[in-house]
């Protein structure tokens, strides 16, 4: 898959856990901010301006991605934040990237010095059938994102499904010098390629825990 989240660990596929949500947490719909499920809109300015205001927020804060499919060009969700303990929930949600996997944007979506950020659910789908094609047919293919320092700081990913472009479907590779800590994965279950083969997982500078069902097997 060309685009991948940024922490290089991944092409992966969420479903939601629970939409129980406290009374007293804000929360933001993205269509509030002008997101529409028709998988075409670009919905990164409706994304990033619901981050704004769950980030800014005093109180931990949520943001809601309902169901239907929103189109995501690029997005970077940036902190820190006030709000601690944020999380985005996306009950019945696919996130799409755009189908151009040579684009020139070596990255899909950043979370960039966020921490205790929890994601429950939904699909992001990075749309990789045409780079598999390539792969297959020995084309001239993009490698993926390129290894950065970005430090990642207590991020959990839980009831996470799906099928990643490369053998390597959770792939933590953290800088000595920002070492990845407190990551949680629990309740995932995901495959590789379209033959749904076993993949597997990497960590490097990254310490965490794993909980429940974990394919690939947790690397920490």
């Amino acid at each position: 898959m060309a685009k991948k989240l940024i922490m290089r660990f991944v092409t992966f596929f969420f479903l939601i856990l629970s939409t129980t949500k406290s009374a007293s947490m804000p929360s933001y719909n993205i269509t509030d901010f002008g997101a529409k499920p028709d998988g075409l809109t670009d919905s990164a300015k409706p994304f990033l301006a619901a981050w704004s205001k769950a980030c800014s927020s005093t109180k931990p804060a949520s943001i809601f991605i309902p169901s239907g499919t929103f189109f995501l060009s690029r997005a970077e969700f940036s902190g820190p934040c006030k709000s601690v303990g944020m999380r985005i929930f996306a009950y019945g949600a696919t996130v799409v990237a755009s189908s151009d996997y040579g684009s020139a944007a070596a990255t899909w979506i950043t979370f960039r010095q966020v921490k205790g950020l929890s994601i429950y659910g939904g699909k992001f789908n990075g749309r990789g059938k045409p780079l598999w094609a390539c792969k297959m047919a020995g084309g001239n293919c993009p490698t993926g994102a390129p290894s950065s320092g970005i430090k990642i700081i207590g991020v959990s990913f839980k009831n996470i499904m799906g099928t990643s472009a490369t053998k390597i479907a959770v792939k933590l590779d953290c800088s000595e010098s920002n070492p990845c800590s407190g990551i949680g994965l629990d309740n995932i279950d995901l495959t590789y390629g379209q033959k749904k083969m076993a993949a597997q997982s990497f960590c490097r500078n990254a310490n965490g825990r794993s909980s429940g069902l974990v394919i690939p097997p947790s690397c920490f």
